[in-house]
């Protein structure tokens, strides 16, 4: 390592110091320094990460709305809807309802309801004890004599407590779900008006014309603690009609009503074409709502990548790329949901991620949210190619594969589960990343096919990165039976 190199690592936050103390005392051997992941503000601080009591939201606990944020351009399309509403069932227990449809597309991707929860405080009667001749006690005087004897309980607070709810798509009332999503309790809205709420399925072929079911139930929950979906009185929907069930699903009465919901579809178009196109997210994040949390070379090394695909067979039209402020948890989902509309079974998809990592389980994007790995999992299991690689430049990202490592997908992570990942002001990238794009310009091409495969990127890059920095050990999940070709010497 050289004198002057300084190292970002990606981390949170934790503790603020002086520039002149921190730089005293965390330099090491050779005047290297460590950072603690943040750039050093305007206001001489630095923000270190370990612990941080900083609250920290997360990233698809509350549902994303695509009506409401114009920032996010939608690649599938609403399919059917009835969006008026005068009136509410209750759903709870035993209490199902459902709507029935004709979708126009091949294939079922998110549906929207129009529902409410409420939960109100309930109190017990008097718990009668003791001997059975007072039970039937009833005066004031005879019941306060109960109470002065200690013949009765005080009155105790009852919680009915609701479960998640669930949407799924039927093709037939009496049978089983197609596809389906739950969602907590704390993601609907609480004795406010009702809200139109996103349950994003895994997608489901469907055949265009026939008949289908949206089926809505919970567990728990009575007449005090229930979910409200929304109707209106007539029956507006043309192509279906509402049902109730007040025996979980067992028997269903139809209404001659409709409830309030929306369906999203596409064309299913991923079946392979014998061509191989290849697709691209890219994030890079230098820049968070919160100066404090800031990074060095995120946006370089996503801007970076970007460059050194394109100049090796990428077209830029395949490329989506999302920086700073663009790269929200929704407007993330909807850049696969890009990517999705374009690649079928046969291409190769990437998915390129610098910025802070979190716990080993989550990146962080702006403003300040966690995105979990779990949710990218499921985000990413709706796309139809089996050749994925997924590339993540951020601390602990060792821990990602615990979540994505499937087969088909090849999974390039910058660190270890339990290590910071750093970057160079010398470099001007991060370092893992900056060999990594060496390795796709061709250096890596070991086997010299003119080809270079995401393997031999990660064995070129990886000693490199340790070289330079001996405290960062990056980290591969390889799922491809044979070599996953990324770039073109």
């Amino acid at each position: 390592m050289k004198d002057g190199i300084k190292f970002v690592c990606f981390f949170a936050i934790m503790a603020l110091v002086m520039v002149n103390i921190v730089m005293g005392a965390l330099a090491n051997r050779n005047g290297f320094y460590h950072l603690g992941g943040m750039r050093i503000s305007n206001h001489a601080k630095l923000v270190s990460t370990a612990k941080s009591e900083k609250v920290v939201d997360v990233v698809d606990e509350i549902p994303f709305n695509p009506l409401n944020d114009p920032t996010v351009t939608l690649l599938d399309e609403l399919d059917q809807s009835q969006t008026s509403s005068n009136k509410n069932y209750k759903i709870y227990g035993g209490f199902w309802a459902a709507q029935s449809f004709k979708p126009s597309k091949e294939k079922i991707t998110r549906v929207y309801i129009l529902v409410n929860r409420t939960e109100k405080k309930s109190f017990s009667l008097p718990s009668m004890v003791g001997n059975k001749k007072h039970v039937g006690v009833t005066s004031l005087g005879g019941l306060k004599s109960l109470k002065n004897k200690g013949v009765y309980d005080q009155k105790k607070h009852v919680t009915s407590d609701l479960g998640e709810i669930t949407v799924s798509i039927r093709a037939n009332l009496y049978r089983s779900d197609l596809t389906s999503k739950s969602l907590s309790p704390d993601e609907i809205p609480k004795n406010t008006n009702a809200g139109w709420v996103e349950f994003d399925l895994p997608d489901y072929t469907v055949s265009s014309g026939h008949t289908y079911y949206i089926v809505v139930h919970t567990s728990g929950g009575d007449e005090k603690h229930y979910y409200s979906w929304c109707y209106i009185d007539y029956n507006r929907y043309s192509d279906g009609n509402a049902y109730v069930s007040n025996d979980g699903g067992s028997s269903w009465d139809v209404q001659g009503w409709d409830f309030a919901f929306k369906t999203y579809g596409g064309l299913v178009g991923e079946e392979p074409d014998g061509v191989v196109n290849r697709w691209v997210v890219i994030i890079g994040i230098n820049d968070y709502e919160d100066p404090g949390t800031d990074l060095w070379f995120s946006v370089e090394d996503a801007q970076d990548m970007k460059n050194v695909l394109i100049s090796h067979g990428w077209k830029s039209d395949h490329i989506k790329i999302l920086l700073n402020s663009e790269a929200t948890g929704s407007n993330i989902r909807s850049a696969i949901r890009w990517m999705d509309s374009k690649e079928d079974e046969d291409d190769i998809v990437l998915f390129f991620f610098s910025g802070h990592g979190f716990y080993g389980n989550s990146i962080a994007v702006y403003p300040w949210n966690l995105f979990y790995m779990s949710r990218l999992d499921e985000n990413m299991d709706k796309l139809g190619s089996k050749n994925m690689v997924l590339i993540f430049n951020s601390c602990f990202s060792g821990g990602f594969k615990n979540y994505l490592a499937q087969s088909g997908r090849v999974i390039l992570m910058s660190s270890k589960s339990n290590e910071h990942s750093y970057m160079s002001l010398q470099l001007k990238n991060g370092f893992f990343i900056y060999f990594l794009l060496e390795g796709f310009a061709g250096s890596a091409d070991s086997n010299h096919d003119g080809w270079v495969s995401a393997e031999e990127a990660f064995d070129y890059a990886a000693p490199k990165t340790s070289s330079y920095e001996p405290r960062q050990h990056p980290q591969i999940y390889d799922g491809c039976p044979g070599e996953l070709k990324i770039t073109q010497v």
